[in-house]
């Protein structure tokens, strides 16, 4: 089987991502607000979006960040891409980055995983801006 098999399996089970995330009460991965098909993404356009990323392009950086924990929950991996993407000024991965160190037990990190999210509202994202409010309201309560 070769990798293309893979990533297709990947993909489709992209179909499931909301039911998966919403069923992991402590960790939540965001896609595009955007509808977006799956779609099947070769070795070689594996190796583009990988250029894409580095070269500025948030949107595939996010695509590269899915595909990674679809393909076998490879955190660390989908950590890399969302870091990039947020870096690259996608608010997406500004909201999945967050996702990610929150997870972290170290202060330093968590705290950078608020920054993104953060910067990710001021950048106008309703998603975010949500998550900040209800944070903020879990904060006075306890």
């Amino acid at each position: 089987m070769g990798k293309k098999f893979f990533v297709s399996l990947a993909v489709l089970a992209g179909l499931m991502l909301g039911q998966i995330a919403s069923s992991q009460s402590d960790f939540e991965i965001r896609q595009s607000d955007q509808p977006q098909r799956p779609r099947e993404i070769s070795p070689g356009q594996f190796s583009d979006l990988q250029m894409e990323a580095a070269r500025g392009s948030g949107s595939a950086a996010r695509d590269l960040a899915r595909t990674y924990m679809l393909f076998g929950n490879h955190k660390e991996e989908a950590e890399y891409w969302s870091t990039i993407g947020a870096e690259n000024g996608d608010v997406v991965c500004m909201y999945n980055l967050w996702t990610f160190l929150a997870e972290k037990k170290d202060q330093l990190s968590r705290t950078r995983g608020i920054f993104w999210l953060q910067k990710a509202a001021a950048l106008g994202d309703e998603a975010s801006k949500r998550k900040l409010e209800s944070l903020s309201k879990k904060g006075s309560q306890g």
